[in-house]
């Protein structure tokens, strides 16, 4: 039925438990391998580890990488999030994206005119948080703000959410993916922001954010020598926020703190 000679099916059954042996030996030695080098070598560069070591005077690639599928040796590597040439795709048919139509111009004339939005990481013992904000440039005061465990849409998305119907008002943010995503940009609309975005590579088209960032990590997490809980965390931030608005003088504001200014001028 498969056309091979009765002499061949006798050899290869003579020969089978050889064959077993010598891969049960190679697979050690890989395993051994792969253990000293945190699972991060792929057949070929296993097969070259091996012949360099020792183990053999010459090693097919292709022997290596069967053996390493029939015991489970694979190196234990990230896999891809999207399909090989997602990206090289995007770059061919990039997405209308909004303009910098800030401009760095971060003057205005008036309360909720003009916003800036980031997102920073900070780090706990249980792991990195991640906080989203929305300041005005008006005043500087930071207008919402949320913190989560997890880097979402949701996160972004709930903090615009936050300030309510805003129309004609400017957002500004980076071109992060959260920011430059359809269902983000859809609901800025449906708000009915303007939406503004920083060029590619450029911190400083967004530099009041990422000072206040730099600011309020300066003033609380740098003089800590210990790293908090996420719920350590999160009342250090709402502390630093409630004191940034309501007490924090600023030379611009003519040394006032932001509530302060907003009560006068309003």
């Amino acid at each position: 039925m498969l056309g091979l000679s009765s002499s061949t099916y006798h050899f290869w059954k003579r020969h089978e438990n050889e064959e077993n042996s010598k891969d049960k030996k190679l697979s050690e030695a890989i395993r051994c391998v792969q253990e000293q080098n945190h699972w991060a070598y792929g057949s070929k560069r296993m097969a070259k580890c091996l012949v360099s070591e020792g183990f053999a005077e010459r090693l097919n690639h292709k022997r290596v990488d069967r053996v390493m599928g029939k015991f489970g040796l694979h190196a234990k590597i990230r896999r891809r999030r999207y399909p090989k040439n997602y990206y090289l795709a995007l770059k061919d048919n990039p997405t209308e994206l909004p303009d910098n139509v800030l401009s760095r111009n971060f003057c205005s004339e008036g309360p909720m005119q003009k916003l800036v939005t980031d997102i920073t990481y900070l780090q706990t013992y249980e792991g990195w948080v991640y906080m989203a904000a929305v300041m005005d440039l008006w005043n500087r005061e930071i207008v919402s703000y949320r913190i989560s465990r997890h880097m979402s849409l949701e996160l972004v998305r709930d903090v615009v959410s936050r300030l309510g119907p805003c129309r004609g008002a400017l957002i500004h943010s980076d071109m992060g993916w959260t920011y430059t995503h359809p269902s983000y940009i859809r609901h800025l609309k449906e708000l009915g922001f303007i939406q503004s975005m920083s060029r590619k590579g450029n911190c400083w088209d967004n530099a009041c954010m990422e000072n206040f960032f730099g600011l309020m990590k300066s003033e609380t997490i740098r003089q800590s020598k210990e790293l908090l809980s996420v719920d350590g965390m999160i009342k250090l931030i709402d502390d630093y926020i409630h004191w940034y608005n309501n007490q924090r003088i600023q030379k611009k504001l003519g040394y006032l703190s932001p509530v302060d200014f907003r009560k006068l001028a309003t």
